[in-house]
């Protein structure tokens, strides 16, 4: 009888010892794919709560790009080209919980830090924060093009690449934790203001083929509900080529062919918008910025 008690005595241990090394591997395994992939996502919000969580925790980073591109200002055409924008945030209910915002900056003058940099074009933020440099929008020549650009940063946007980005970078960088948000430290792990890499070659705007094939994909859908001509996407694409030359071209091939990809599966619009006589006279701006 002894025997038998000590025995099964030894088993309990062995399984209770089991069990707390199965659960000490899995809270491991657990805690360092939360690290590697990227932010935390909360499964219990909708699409809209955490677009507007993004926004929460990324309110510094405007003050912070506002200084890095400031430049000459241009409000009058910043004014009505967010007036075209309010148009396509209004298709999609999770952009439309934030005004969008238009600033126009000059590639020639951003701020170089005394660092190597990979400024894009054009560039966006959650908040409905979209830039565009006034070199790109002189190339621009229709409405539809405008469009395009502006659907493919609200898809970066919906998708939080910028935001995964900047989580990846906190999770490299450990040491701002221990730094409050207004210090540049972070907040639900992601970098806020003077923490972020911006414009070098890894900074967060710094995408992957996968996420602007993602983006690109979605923009046609975007573009596609708002009423104008998809194909402005493709001949906006082919222009921002001859800005963004350190892309290379084998990645502008494959984006366009994604797009007319997608544009194939819709059926075709009546009277989509190309060009409307508003853009015509604001593109004689634009050409004057």
């Amino acid at each position: 009888m002894q025997i038998s008690e000590r025995w099964n005595r030894q088993n309990i241990a062995l399984v209770l010892g089991a069990v707390r090394l199965f659960t000490a591997v899995l809270l491991g395994y657990l805690s360092f794919s939360g690290c590697a992939n990227g932010p935390k996502v909360n499964r219990n919000l909708t699409l809209a709560e955490q677009i507007r969580e993004d926004r929460e925790n990324t309110s510094g980073w405007s003050d912070v790009l506002t200084q890095k591109v400031s430049g000459s200002s241009h409000i009058e055409v910043e004014v009505r080209l967010r007036a075209i924008a309010e148009k396509v945030v209004a298709v999609r209910p999770e952009l439309a919980i934030s005004p969008i915002g238009v600033q126009i900056f000059d590639l020639k003058t951003v701020e170089s830090e005394g660092s190597a940099l990979r400024v894009p074009a054009k560039f966006s933020i959650p908040g409905n924060r979209i830039y565009f440099s006034k070199q790109l929008l002189q190339l621009l020549e229709f409405e539809n093009e405008f469009v395009g650009a502006l659907s493919i940063e609200l898809a970066h946007i919906l998708q939080r690449h910028a935001v995964i980005h900047a989580s990846r970078q906190e999770a490299l960088s450990p040491s701002a934790d221990r730094r409050a948000p207004e210090q540049g430290g972070v907040q639900n792990g992601v970098a806020h203001g003077a923490a972020v890499d911006f414009f070098s070659p890894a900074g967060i705007f710094a995408y992957t083929l996968s996420e602007e094939v993602e983006a690109a994909r979605l923009a046609v859908g975007l573009i596609y509900q708002t009423g104008y001509d998809a194909r402005g996407l493709v001949s906006y694409l082919r222009k921002l080529q001859t800005l963004e030359v350190g892309v290379p071209s084998g990645s502008f091939i494959m984006i366009e062919k994604v797009v007319r990809e997608e544009m194939t599966k819709l059926p075709p619009l009546r009277n989509p918008i190309v060009q409307t006589a508003d853009f015509e006279e604001l593109r004689k701006r634009m050409r004057k910025l």
